[in-house]
This record gives C-alpha cells, structure tokens and sequence, in this order.
C-alpha cells in the first residue's frame, strides 16, 4: 500500500511547476520584484 507522503496530487504539481517559473523569472530578473518587470 502507498504511503500518503509518497502520493502527489494534481494541484502540489502544479505548485511546484509555478514555483520553478517564479523561481527562474527571480534569477533572470536578479531579485528585482514587481508587476511590470515580471511578464509571462
């Protein structure tokens, strides 16, 4: 039988997704935060 931790659901993937692109939008932009410098 699985184990719950082992179980990843569709949504804790699609975090994790938006969170390597916020992640990869940080390093391009060298941490400098805002609605206008961040565009998808």
């Amino acid at each position: 039988m699985d184990n719950m931790e082992d179980v990843v659901s569709p949504k804790q993937r699609e975090d994790e997704a938006m969170k390597l692109k916020i992640m990869a939008c940080d390093e391009e932009l060298k941490g400098i935060h805002g609605y206008r410098r961040i565009k998808v």
